[in-house]
C-alpha cells in the first residue's frame, strides 16, 4: 500500500521487488517515532524526525520531476526504460507507438518485446515479433510463455522472416548486439530507407 500510494504520488512506475526496503524502511522510522526508550528518547525521536523529511524531500523531488518529465528511470538488472506517467506507459518509445506504415516489426531488445506486447496499441501489437538468433534464449523462453499463458507472442529467426517479408521496422538500440543483427539485414541485401528516433531507441526501416 506504501509503495503503490508513493507511485501514484510521484507518477513512478510500481516494481513490487523494490519495495521490500522501502517498507523496511518506514518501520524503522515508524520503530523510532513511536520509541519509548527514556534513556535517549529525545534522539530516536530526532533521527525519525531527519528520516521523515528526507522521505518528504526525496519524495517531493520526484513527483516535481516526474510532472515536469525531465527524467527517465532504468530498471537496473534489466535496464529497461520506463515511463514516469502510468497513464502513458508508451512515451518514451512514440517512434513506434505512433507508427502507422503497416509494416511487421522486428523487435531486437528482449524485455521490450514483452512490454511493448503489454502496452503498445493493439494496431502494434499485432505487427510485432520478436527476433533473434535461433540459439537466443529468449526465443524459446517466448515460446513456452506464449504456449502456457496462451497468448498470441510472435517469435521469429531472421532466415525465415526475411525470406517472407521485403520490407519491414526493426526497433533496437544503437549497441553491439543490436548493430550485429542490423548487419545482418544489411547483408542479406536490404537498405536501411530511414530512422526515427525516440528516448528509447531507434526505429529502422528496411527494404529491398
Amino acid at each position: 500500500m506504501l509503495g503503490l500510494i508513493g507511485c501514484k504520488i510521484s507518477h513512478g512506475p510500481f516494481i513490487d521487488r523494490y519495495f521490500l526496503s522501502s517498507v523496511a524502511g518506514y518501520a524503522i522510522l515508524l520503530g523510532f517515532a513511536t520509541s519509548r526508550w527514556q534513556v535517549s528518547s529525545w534522539t530516536a525521536q530526532s533521527l525519525a524526525g531527519c528520516m521523515f523529511l528526507l522521505l518528504v524531500a526525496d519524495l517531493g523531488t520526484t513527483a516535481y520531476l516526474g510532472v515536469k518529465n525531465r527524467f527517465v528511470l532504468t530498471e537496473p538488472s534489466s535496464r529497461l526504460l520506463l515511463s514516469t506517467n502510468p497513464a502513458k506507459p508508451m512515451q518514451l518509445y512514440d517512434s513506434l507507438s505512433i507508427d502507422h506504415s503497416g509494416l511487421d516489426i522486428i523487435v531486437l531488445p528482449r524485455l521490450e518485446y514483452l512490454y511493448f506486447f503489454m502496452y503498445a496499441p493493439p494496431s502494434v501489437v499485432s505487427r510485432l515479433y520478436f527476433g533473434a538468433p535461433a540459439s537466443d534464449f529468449f526465443i524459446s523462453m517466448y515460446e513456452r510463455l506464449a504456449k502456457g499463458a496462451h497468448l498470441d507472442l510472435k517469435t521469429t529467426t531472421f532466415a525465415p522472416f526475411l525470406a517472407t517479408h521485403r520490407r519491414f521496422l526493426v526497433y533496437g538500440y544503437p549497441d553491439t548486439p543490436n548493430a550485429d543483427a542490423l548487419q545482418t539485414f544489411v547483408t542479406a541485401g536490404y537498405n536501411l530507407r530511414s530512422v526515427r528516433t525516440d528516448v528509447g531507441g531507434v526505429l529502422y526501416e528496411f527494404a529491398k
